[in-house]
């Protein structure tokens, strides 16, 4: 079988084997992004890191929809060659300065390859068509002649713009008949293109696909106490850091383990709308980064670090989590009781 070819029936476990390999391969890219976190605490480090991620999370989150909705139609070699954009991506973190437009160039071909990967499927993802019709890539191609940090703010106007048009613009029917209109004029030059329809997502696989990159990150915060308790002298005050950090994390995956990735209960994933349940994951994955790094260097240097600045950030960066998941459980339904009894007050307490 080619494996570029569309995958029969029988294959598709081996995508979904894929899929977690796939998965594995953003571990990479998560240590290297709370690494260089810990190097540049600044505010241009902090501005650096939420684009970087951004970026890797989208191209990540484009071809996890990208198997969602191909399903068995889903090519291993569009997610092979997806799996070595991130990690171009990863390595070109290690010194961004000298590697921007490595970084720049793996996201440009990464987003070509899932647009036109998705547009052979002939399926419009009506609640988020970003995979299906690119987004605004042209940025970022200027980008690879602009000298940094002027190159940073166009990646982030870039992915501002991805996302705030995939949130509030709501025009599929337009959108549907941009792609037919492509469609038709590749079938007039003799090419085989499919007629499109809209399709949703579904919802379990790719649920259960978010809940799995927040254990996968849940994984690389606990290596980055490891790291941090190995680099150091070990004593009661590194001993007590690592303890409270390590039972932050139990709470968090006791979170994910019994609610889903939301985090909330009483939220059915029929209840999440695409369009909150993409930036939703987005911001608390990356506030989950955020809370690795810091915690990292709590222990690391656990008798300097607690009452400051990387106790600060670790405590912004799980109040942001929590505050994501009361966001959510507001939209989606929660307990009322749960939002203002337990979700709020664990804001308030984690600052």
């Amino acid at each position: 079988m080619d494996d570029g070819g569309a995958e029969v029936s029988e294959d598709s476990s081996s995508i979904l084997w894929l899929e977690l390999f796939f998965d594995l391969v953003v571990v990479a890219a998560m240590v290297v992004l709370a690494t260089a976190l810990e190097e540049h605490l600044s505010w241009s480090g902090i501005g650096i890191f939420s684009v970087t991620f951004a970026a890797i999370w989208m191209t990540w989150s484009s071809f996890a929809l990208y198997v969602n909705v191909a399903n068995e139609q889903a090519e291993r070699r569009t997610i092979i060659l997806g799996m070595a954009g991130i990690a171009v991506m990863a390595a070109s973190l290690v010194n961004l300065e000298a590697h921007a437009n490595a970084f720049a160039v793996a996201f440009i071909v990464s987003r070509f390859l899932t647009m036109r990967a998705s547009q052979r499927t002939g399926k419009l993802l009506a609640a988020w068509p970003l995979a299906q019709i690119g987004g605004y890539t042209t940025p970022w191609i200027v980008s690879l002649w602009v000298p940094a940090p002027g190159k940073y703010w166009l990646w982030a106007a870039a992915l501002v713009l991805d996302l705030t048009v995939q949130v509030f613009r709501r025009d599929t029917a337009d959108r549907l008949a941009e792609l037919e209109a492509r469609s038709a004029r590749d079938r007039e030059h003799g090419r085989v293109r499919p007629s499109f329809v809209t399709t949703q997502v579904r919802e379990h696989h790719l649920f259960e696909r978010f809940g799995t990159f927040v254990i996968i990150v849940l994984g690389e915060s606990v290596l980055q106490l490891v790291r941090g308790a190995s680099e150091t002298t070990w004593t009661v005050a590194m001993w007590s850091a690592a303890g409270a950090g390590f039972a932050i994390l139990v709470g968090v995956w006791r979170l994910t383990f019994a609610y889903g990735f939301s985090a909330a209960p009483g939220v059915s994933r029929g209840a999440v709308d695409l369009r909150l349940a993409m930036p939703m994951h987005l911001v608390s994955t990356g506030s989950l980064v955020v809370l690795a790094a810091s915690l990292g260097e709590i222990v690391r240097h656990a008798e300097h670090h607690v009452d400051g600045v990387w106790g600060w950030v670790a405590a912004a960066a799980l109040a942001t989590y929590l505050l994501t998941t009361v966001v959510t459980g507001l939209a989606a339904g929660s307990p009322r009781r749960w939002v203002w009894g337990w979700g709020m007050p664990g804001v308030a307490f984690a600052l």
